[in-house]
This record gives C-alpha cells, structure tokens and sequence, in this order.
C-alpha cells in the first residue's frame, strides 16, 4: 500500500482533491490509506467555524474566511 498523495483526502464517499475542493470515485487501485470516515459535502457550511475564523483573522463578514 502507498501513502495517501499530500493533496488527496479519502473520505466516506470518495476521494477530495484538496488543490480543488472537488470530489472524485475513489478506486481501489488508488490504494489510499487512512482519511476520513466522514462524507464530503461541497455545498456543506460550518457557520461556527467561519464565524471563529472571522473573529481570529478579524474579518468582518464570516463568508470571508472561506477563502482562508
């Protein structure tokens, strides 16, 4: 088995590429190792987190720190 590229997370339903945000089939020729046993959502929102991101970064809109 090969370690997991630096920019590909496996999640539950497939495989993140994390230079795009994108989620792609995982294949078990992949042979990826460890990840995430949570499922990837792209339109999913965490209003705490940005909110915690725009307080620390100082931001004053919380959909700003998406871009962090």
């Amino acid at each position: 088995m090969k370690a997991c590229t630096p920019y590909q997370l496996p999640v539950a339903n497939g495989v993140v590429d994390l230079t795009t945000g994108r989620l792609m089939p995982g294949q078990s020729s992949d042979e990826l190792r460890g990840g995430s046993p949570v499922a990837y959502h792209e339109d999913a929102t965490c209003p705490l987190w940005e909110s915690f991101l725009s307080q620390a970064l100082g931001l004053s809109d919380p959909a700003a720190s998406r871009s962090v």
